[in-house]
């Protein structure tokens, strides 16, 4: 399947927590080149005032490589006050600002990109939903979401990173770019170094050898929530939250 950026007018980019567009740095560098109308909207906003600060400032940084001026980069997180790892608690709250932040006039030219629904993080799920059920009120079908981290993995580790999980695979789109530019540029994330370490490896892997990231187009009519896949999450191997109790809370959706 192949995607004509050239048709959308406006893009906008709903991450969940400041270092997240490290998972479509290809993709903003395309962006960046076809000259689309980008705007960044982050999500959540660190507890600590200082290193909230600190994190803004690193994505601002890496966003303004890719020609992202401060202008169309939101901090929608640091405004309606939803902290990093309780965006599940805040799904209305958002859902009702992002619907008045968007002209529903541009609909047809308009790109919607989050991260994937894949078990990684509550927050990634969280925002997936919102804004698939925002691209269901727009009826608006450009709605792609792409992978940051999964229990979807065969490798020796306790997850994988950058891939689409293996439910999912045949279903998404590779985007085909590389420059040496992009090879340290996670490393600038600094404030979030333990969570880069983790990740380098499969980004290298991405940037040197498979030489493409992925992403998915998601189905704005399928508004049933279900568990990601089989199995635990890596949310809940870590005991952060269990698939039910995030259920519970998403549901608030439907009442929309």
């Amino acid at each position: 399947m192949k995607i004509d950026f050239n048709k959308f007018k406006y893009i906008y980019i709903f991450l969940p927590h400041q270092d997240d567009e490290i998972g479509i740095i290809p993709l903003l560098d395309l962006f960046s080149i076809k000259k689309n109308n980008i705007k960044v909207v982050f999500c959540t906003k660190n507890e600590s005032s200082k290193k909230n600060l600190l994190r803004n400032l690193e994505s601002l940084k890496i966003l303004k490589k890719f020609n992202i001026v401060s202008n169309n980069v939101l901090f929608i997180g640091d405004k309606l006050n939803i902290l990093d790892g309780k965006l599940i608690n805040n799904t209305q709250k958002l859902f009702e600002y992002l619907k008045n932040l968007i002209p529903k006039n541009q609909n047809k030219i308009t790109l919607f990109l989050t991260t994937a629904y894949e078990g990684g993080h509550p927050d990634h799920d969280s925002l997936n939903l919102i804004i698939k059920f925002l691209a269901k009120n727009f009826n608006h079908d450009n709605f792609f979401s792409f992978p940051l981290y999964n229990s979807g993995t065969r490798l020796p580790f306790p997850y994988n990173a950058f891939t689409p999980h293996k439910t999912k695979k045949g279903n998404f789109i590779k985007i085909k770019k590389w420059n040496l530019k992009y090879l340290f540029l996670p490393l600038a994330y600094k404030t979030q170094i333990k969570t880069i370490i983790g990740l380098y490896p499969f980004y290298l892997y991405r940037i040197l050898f498979n030489r493409g990231f992925y992403i998915t187009r998601e189905l704005i009519n399928n508004t049933v929530i279900r568990k990601p896949h089989q199995g635990n999450l890596l949310y809940e191997k870590r005991k952060w939250l269990k698939y039910e109790e995030f259920e519970s809370k998403v549901k608030i959706l439907y009442q929309i």
